[in-house]
């Protein structure tokens, strides 16, 4: 059966926000931002950083969301313009089942707004699975 659905929560997997091509120390980038990232790995080429801040899963995740928002400010916008960094992006992480043929969800204007002026991007990554997974 092919079916079309709206996202809801049961869909939804995780959210972080993904700091790409950083060329400044852990500590440093941290500092700058004001909060703590979870993961900073080097990437294959080795002369840079990607970073993550995960997005808490308890409670609201828009509120959380607009909440790390506040958090980076202007932050994010200046590191990216000293070339610190070259990109942060909001990973919204959905399932998608194979028995679906389109899926959408929605993200609150509000939201839109805060992470736009954040200079974040938003990403939206459906990860094929089973109904029963």
């Amino acid at each position: 059966m092919i079916r079309q659905r709206i996202l809801t929560d049961e869909a939804f997997i995780g959210a972080v926000f993904r700091l790409g091509n950083v060329k400044i120390p852990r500590e440093t980038l941290e500092r700058a931002i004001g909060i703590s990232v979870s993961r900073y790995e080097p990437y294959r080429s080795g002369d840079h950083f990607y970073a993550q801040i995960d997005i808490p899963e308890t409670g609201d995740l828009w509120a959380n969301v607009l909440s790390l928002c506040e958090s980076l400010g202007t932050k994010a916008i200046s590191l990216i313009e000293t070339g610190a960094i070259s990109n942060i992006d909001l990973d919204l992480g959905y399932s998608f089942y194979d028995s679906n043929v389109s899926a959408s969800t929605s993200i609150p204007s509000e939201v839109a707004e805060a992470v736009g002026r954040a200079g974040v991007d938003i990403m939206v990554t459906f990860y094929l699975t089973s109904p029963s997974e």
